[in-house]
Formats: C-alpha cells, sequence, structure tokens
C-alpha cells in the first residue's frame, strides 16, 4: 500500500508541476514598442544638372552649393529610353575607379518599350558621396541615360541599411535571418539569395518550386513558401521535408514555440494566421493545424517572431501573441507606411533585438534595402 501511495503523490505532483509549467507558457506576454531612427531624410539641397561633358561622362558642379559639407548623400535621377533600369556609374575620387549604382536588369525580365524615370541614393547602394567629389567639388557619372539630375542630401547617419541593388533582382518576397547574414526569395527569379550583413553575395539557390515567397530561420533549419507548398531546407539547400499549405494563399512564416506559423494574403477574404505543428506535417505530407486566428490589419505584408511574441507588418505594425491577442499596435512612420505593402516589398525578419524590414529606399527610389526598426529606452 505504501508503495502505492507513493506513486500515487509521485504522479500528483508530476501533474501539477506539469500544469504550472503549462500555465507559465501560456501567460499572454507584453509588448515593447518599436521605433525607426527617423527621420530617414533630414535636408534637401536644390538639384544640379550636369555643368559638362568629360569624354562623354556627365560632370556636375557642386562648388556653388552653400553649406554642402553638412551633406552626407547624393541622389540621382535620370530618364531610360525603356521600362527598365540602365547600369549608370559614378566615380569614386579615393579609389580612381567607377562605382555602379544604377543596373540594368537580368536577361529575363521584359522591359516595356516606354520612357521611364529611375532614382537612386548612393548611401542606400552603401557608398559614401564623400568619396565622390573631387577636391574641386566635382563629380563625375557614367550612363546612357537622359535628363540626369543630381540631388545633395542629409540623411540620417545613424539609420542602419543593407544595400541590395547589385543582386539586380527586381523583385524580393521572403526575408529570412541568423546572427550575421540573411536571405530572401524572389519569385520573380525563382532563387534565393543569401547575403551577408553588408548585402554582399554569399550564394544564390533555385528555389524547390515556383514562385517562393515567405521565409524563416528557426535557427537549425530554413522554412519557404513554393507555390502552394511549404518547404523545411537545410542550410546546405537540400529539402529536409515538404507538405502542403493549409491555405490557398499562403504568404509569411515565422517561428515560434517551436511550431511554424503561416499567415495569408489579403486575396483571402478573412485573412488568417495558422499555427503548425512541423514534425506531423512533415510526416503527413499535409500540414496540421493546431489553431488558427484572424490576421489583424486585413491582410499579411510580413510575420515574424522575436521569441516571444508574434509580429505581423500589414497597414500598421502589430505585436501579437500565440492566441492572436493585439499587444501592440503601431501605424507606421509615413516614409515607410505608403509603400509597406505586397508591390513594394514588406517582408520581415527579427535578429539581434531589431525588426529588419525589406523594402525600397524610401519608396520612391529605386533601391531594394533591409533596413530596421528596433526598440528606444
Amino acid at each position: 500500500m505504501n508503495w502505492l501511495l507513493s506513486a500515487a503523490l509521485i504522479i500528483l505532483l508530476s501533474a501539477l508541476i506539469a500544469c504550472e509549467r503549462s500555465s507559465e507558457r501560456h501567460t499572454e506576454p507584453s509588448g515593447e514598442p518599436l521605433y525607426l531612427d527617423e527621420p530617414l531624410f533630414q535636408r534637401y539641397w536644390t538639384q544640379l544638372l550636369p555643368s559638362d561633358t568629360v569624354g562623354g561622362d556627365f560632370e556636375f558642379d557642386l562648388s556653388g552649393v552653400s553649406g554642402l559639407d553638412s551633406a552626407n548623400d547624393l541622389q540621382l535621377s535620370y530618364v531610360t529610353g525603356s521600362g527598365c533600369d540602365e547600369d549608370v556609374l559614378i566615380f569614386n575620387t579615393v579609389t580612381t575607379s567607377w562605382d555602379q549604382i544604377g543596373y540594368a536588369p537580368l536577361p529575363y525580365v521584359a522591359c516595356a518599350a516606354v520612357f521611364s524615370n529611375h532614382s537612386h541614393s548612393l548611401a542606400a547602394n552603401g557608398l559614401k558621396s564623400a568619396d565622390h567629389i573631387d577636391g574641386d567639388k566635382k563629380v563625375l557619372v557614367r550612363g546612357s541615360v537622359g535628363d540626369l539630375r543630381i540631388y545633395p542630401c542629409r540623411v540620417n547617419p545613424g539609420f542602419r541599411v543593407i544595400p541590395l541593388s547589385k543582386l539586380r533582382a527586381t523583385r524580393f518576397d521572403g526575408l529570412a535571418c541568423d546572427d550575421s547574414s540573411f536571405w530572401l526569395s524572389s519569385s520573380l527569379a525563382d532563387s534565393v539569395y543569401h547575403v551577408s550583413s553588408s548585402g554582399e553575395l554569399l550564394e544564390k539557390y533555385a528555389a524547390p518550386s515556383e514562385n517562393p515567397r515567405g521565409m524563416t530561420y528557426d535557427g537549425e533549419f530554413l522554412w519557404l513558401i513554393g507555390g502552394s507548398r511549404i518547404f523545411r531546407m537545410t542550410r546546405n539547400w537540400s529539402i529536409e521535408c515538404e507538405f502542403s499549405a493549409p491555405s490557398d494563399y499562403p504568404h509569411s512564416v515565422a517561428w515560434l514555440d517551436d511550431q511554424l506559423w503561416l499567415s495569408e494574403t489579403s486575396s483571402s477574404s478573412v485573412p488568417k494566421t495558422f499555427c503548425i505543428d512541423p514534425e506531423v506535417s512533415c510526416f503527413t505530407d499535409s500540414a496540421k493545424v493546431k489553431s488558427s486566428f484572424t490576421t489583424p490589419g486585413g491582410g499579411v505584408v510580413g510575420l515574424t517572431s522575436n521569441g516571444s511574441q508574434l509580429i505581423v507588418a500589414s497597414d500598421s505594425i502589430f505585436q501579437v501573441s500565440s492566441k492572436g491577442t493585439i499587444l501592440v499596435s503601431q501605424t507606421l512612420p509615413d516614409q515607410y507606411s505608403n509603400y509597406i505593402t505586397p508591390d513594394f516589398l514588406g517582408a520581415i525578419a527579427w535578429n539581434s533585438g531589431s525588426l529588419w524590414i525589406l523594402h525600397y529606399w524610401p519608396g520612391w527610389l529605386d533601391d531594394p534595402v533591409i533596413t530596421s526598426l528596433r526598440p528606444r529606452p
């Protein structure tokens, strides 16, 4: 009898401990607001037209610009003879070589037979304006373009940016990261790009399916939406498992509490976010949905996790519990809110205490970048 009583007490105690731990796990976390290091642009100077041509290159004279020493960026705008950009270069007076700022598209991109406007920022391409202005305050630009203009400006020196223009991908859809690098999917190129924290290409992979979109990293594997399938990929880019998505409109994925989370686009009449059991799904070849909730904001543009709650990017930034409770809702600053949409990127990822956002800088320019929001005391 004593041993039966002891066994019963052990079982009861174990159950109580498990219940307590379960209660701790499901405590609603509190959200911490995220902030942008704004404003991105602090001042613009007047636009300048070329003052001369030197050996076929455009020369700009900035000597008459008052307060030029406080400018830390140059923006270029021009017109091309098609719907696509062209290769445009700016002379680096330090290296005495040409740095590229405009990029003609890769062969798979069809260009419409219409004139088009393009704008670029040196800062958004990882370049310093001071390196491109010579001692006489002259700037040289090379390219087969028209109506070329330069705008000296000042950007927030604390603003973090990872340039992506040199990848020559005209569209990115998904974003994942670890402590030192990023992965980006492109539905147009049917590819995934692995880049360093400075934007240098480390590897380019063929997507396991057409139309790759949302991505996330769980600390060991990469997860990728491709068509109507979800793929678990090794870092060496082999398929570890795959299964069908629980929705006709899969868009973004995140990793939280050892579960995979998937959000639908606004194409769904009532966009949902699904909690998926990854191991059961891999075994059965079909997503095993454990729970779901209505996605705030009317359709996700980006989804990630900060380790304790989900973060949803749509018309605002929402921090959401695993039960779908909105913990924090924040309107995006103007420089984001007009173009955090599927047409202007908007994939997100969390790492090192920052929310990283994939987008164009800042909407009216042609430079795809990764920038970040982060908690501020």
